[in-house]
């Protein structure tokens, strides 16, 4: 299947990822959702690094599940105040660690105090120690409200990043999609997400 995709700061290019092709690297913004015919859906993904060899591994016909929210990394506390316009933001973190750009593409929602209500895309962050208290995190877009000290923010992942199917020793979120094919960890695939039904 090759037609246009979004792409980020930029016009639209032609993708050539077929939706039972993995690749290495991606052809589109991951967490795109692409409409095909008889109003089925599919959405684009990478799946975890993790083997999964307890359950088979990524093979066709499983579900992937999203990656579930970290307790220490959500209602953070903002370590220094942010200005209008700003696109990078300071956290006070609690004890879990993550790795550089873990929450790339993500969202970092303020959930208390000033700039409640506002959620902003994640660009990326360099690797955090456990209980950091200078958490930095880039933003794609500046800030549209100040933030302060007293503003709490929660860290989310994109929930197509770093999907995986049901392990019973790893939590995990929401369901995301169906593997369409078999592909290695890590690789970049699509997932179907709705199929037409019988309407009355």
């Amino acid at each position: 299947m090759t037609d246009f995709v979004l792409t980020e700061g930029g016009p639209s290019k032609i993708s050539v990822q077929g939706i039972r092709e993995a690749k290495t690297a991606a052809s589109t913004i991951v967490g795109t959702v692409k409409q095909l015919a008889f109003g089925k859906e599919v959405i684009y993904a990478r799946l975890s690094t993790a083997t999964e060899t307890s359950v088979g591994g990524y093979s066709a016909g499983k579900v992937c599940y999203a990656p579930i929210l970290v307790a220490n990394h959500g209602r953070a506390a903002v370590a220094i105040t942010a200005s209008i316009g700003a696109k990078e933001v300071i956290l006070s973190l609690g004890a879990t660690s993550a790795s550089q750009n873990e929450y790339e593409d993500g969202t970092l929602l303020v959930e208390c105090g000033t700039g409640t209500g506002y959620s902003y895309m994640i660009a990326g962050h360099p690797a955090w120690a456990a209980t950091n208290t200078a958490a930095k995190v880039i933003l794609k877009d500046g800030l549209e409200v100040a933030l302060n000290t007293a503003s709490l923010c929660t860290l989310m992942k994109n929930r197509c990043v770093g999907v995986r199917p049901n392990n019973s020793a790893v939590v995990t979120g929401p369901a995301t999609g169906v593997l369409l094919i078999s592909a290695a960890a890590g690789s970049y695939v699509y997932l179907g997400k709705r199929v037409s039904g019988l309407r009355k």
